[in-house]
């Protein structure tokens, strides 16, 4: 697993909108892959500053294609070196914006008397 006497590390590679190729050192308290996605999310943002969002359901992938659980400590499912894919798309902007209800739609709710 951890390299003898040496940091952790994954190589970041990210696909989508952005497609970078870094290398991430862990800190030597294993964290999972959730802080390991979140982490690296935090590093593409600071690279690129662009506003996108993590695609794919918000899945880490292995360089095999295989999707890590986001639970898992990152040295009980990855090695030193191992590749994890990230995939990035452009945040929507009309997601982010309320849709104006539609006439006659019901809301399931009871009306107001």
């Amino acid at each position: 697993m951890a390299a003898a006497g040496g940091a952790f590390r994954v190589t970041v590679r990210t696909e989508g909108l952005v497609e970078l190729r870094f290398v991430m050192p862990l800190p030597l308290t294993p964290p999972t892959v959730r802080q390991m996605r979140d982490r690296a999310m935090e590093r593409v943002k600071r690279l690129t500053n662009e506003a996108f969002t993590l695609g794919d359901g918000g899945h880490v992938r292995d360089d095999d294609g295989c999707v890590l659980f986001l639970n898992d400590l990152v040295q009980d499912v990855l090695g030193d070196g191992d590749v994890v894919v990230l995939t990035i798309q452009g945040e929507d902007p009309e997601e982010t914006e309320a849709e104006p209800p539609r006439r006659g739609a019901r809301s399931g709710r009871n009306p107001v008397v």
